[in-house]
């Protein structure tokens, strides 16, 4: 069977049907043509052609693969993380199994191996830290406006431990009425609750938003309570949500800043907050099943890899249980 733009959107159609996310959706198709590229060089056409040699050629282009200027590894890693490597094979693996279950054709999509991979703890920023991020928010942005947005960028990840898409899909209402279920990950819910200073950061923002932008002169076009809680700042685009790449371009503006000024040399990102989020309610004695239940993770051993104990915590801990052997 010839691989046709019609069999790719059937293939994509399977799986929207099935329910899953619109963002996994997207993926499958970026991935799925990027290989397709390669297969179309090699002068190959058909599922049926589909083998392991092509497969691990499609491998070792993606570990040559240099990591893009927009990744927040840039200037970090060389190539592509394993990580991305694997995420991208899945896209072939399930195209096959997509073929495999209707048309009974194409190599066993399960021949195909996908290992885990397995992360290191990752960095998490103490109190003092979170409080020189906004620091820096101050001394860098120019505009109120993008101020008290990236603020509250910052409040909402280190106090929720939501995750970048969560918050950027967030309504106004949604957070004045202090407590929601979303739909995270995998489709699962969970409850986010949100803190007075959270709100009246909010209302700020709302009032600066009344305002005429500072590029433009001109007041946007708002939509009230319907309104998405982090927007555009262009005028023409002004009540639609960021995307993603605008929060981490501003991540990698307050990086430099952070290293520089305050020399705090750990990578700023929405999820190193998320796993901020998650060190500090464990150094402050909350149990790591409650943890584990407020990020909404199926694996403990997940919630394990966002958390850092610090060497000081450590040592107190071991004072406080063996006080009594003083010989």
């Amino acid at each position: 069977m010839e691989i046709t733009q019609n069999l790719i959107k059937n293939f994509l159609d399977y799986y929207r049907n099935q329910n899953l996310k619109k963002d996994t959706i997207l993926n499958y198709e970026r991935d799925f043509n990027q290989f397709f590229r390669l297969f179309y060089q090699r002068g190959l056409r058909n599922v049926e052609e589909i083998k392991m040699p092509i497969i691990e050629d499609r491998r070792n282009q993606l570990r040559a693969t240099p990591t893009p200027k927009k990744s927040i590894y840039y200037g970090k890693k060389a190539t592509l993380s394993e990580r991305t490597i694997q995420t991208k094979i899945q896209a072939l693996k399930k195209f096959l199994e997509y073929t495999n279950d209707v048309y009974e054709i194409g190599m066993d999509y399960r021949k195909i191996k996908v290992p885990k991979v397995h992360y290191q703890h990752m960095d998490y920023f103490e109190k003092d830290e979170v409080e020189k991020i906004i620091s820096t928010i101050k001394e860098t942005e120019k505009h109120r406006i993008n101020r008290i947005r990236s603020e509250l960028l910052v409040v909402l990840g280190f106090t929720t431990g939501m995750r970048i898409s969560e918050m950027l899909r967030l309504k106004v209402r949604e957070v004045f009425k202090g407590e929601i279920c979303i739909l995270g990950k995998w489709d699962k819910e969970r409850y986010v609750s949100f803190q007075p200073f959270a709100q009246n950061l909010l209302k700020l923002y709302l009032k600066e938003r009344q305002k005429p932008l500072p590029r433009a002169g001109r007041v946007g076009e708002n939509k009230a309570d319907d309104e998405y809680v982090f927007i555009s700042h262009r005028l023409d685009t002004f009540w639609l949500p960021i995307t993603p790449q605008t929060v981490c371009d501003l991540n990698k503006k307050y990086n430099t800043n952070l290293n520089s000024v305050y020399n705090i040399h750990k990578k700023y990102t929405s999820h190193t907050l998320r796993s901020s989020f998650a060190t500090y309610l464990l150094e402050e004695g909350v149990n790591i099943r409650e943890i584990q239940v407020m990020l909404w993770h199926s694996d403990i051993k997940t919630t394990e890899t966002y958390l850092r104990v610090k060497d000081t915590k450590l040592r107190e801990t071991q004072r406080r249980v063996f006080w009594w052997m003083d010989f």
